[in-house]
């Protein structure tokens, strides 16, 4: 089912130079306009008709976004594609695995003092923050995993 915008005001620019959009609901701010409407569903009367819902049988749990419920879905197949690709002052690799990349940031970052580039800092070819060897190398360990397709996830 696709999601409707019946209920969900449209987004109003900030400004005209793309800077980011406000809440009219509840004057929070986006960094960018494409944030308004994702954000503009938390405050749907009809948030049931923007949820998807594990296709797991028995299991009622529900996300407003998919992005969320494929993350979710790993806790029943215990896939965990996200590795660390730091090493620890030893010179050994990280065995760090997990299902939800948030949890794999924030290991990153109490563990190996990572932090976060920015966009326009040195070229990707450069070694992370923690020296444990390119970007690419960051994206490809974390990015490597099975498809959440054959699980159907589909909106409620």
């Amino acid at each position: 089912m696709a999601r409707s915008s019946s209920t969900v005001t449209s987004p109003k620019p900030e400004s005209s130079t793309g800077s980011g959009a406000q809440c009219e609901t509840c004057g929070a701010r986006m960094k960018r306009n494409n944030d308004l409407p994702r954000h503009m569903v938390l405050h749907a009367k009809n948030k049931d008709e923007f949820m998807y819902s594990c296709p797991v049988e028995g299991c009622t749990h529900q996300t407003l976004q998919k992005s969320n419920l494929a993350t979710h879905i790993r806790t029943h197949t215990r896939v965990k594609p996200h590795k660390c690709p730091d090493y620890h002052p030893n010179g050994q690799k990280c065995e760090f695995e997990t299902a939800d990349p948030s949890s794999l940031h924030r290991h990153r970052k109490r563990k190996h003092g990572y932090q976060r580039r920015r966009a326009f800092m040195a070229p990707s070819s450069t070694p992370t923050a923690s020296g444990s060897g390119t970007r690419e190398a960051s994206i490809a360990s974390s990015s490597s995993f099975e498809s959440e397709e054959s699980f159907g996830l589909q909106q409620v």
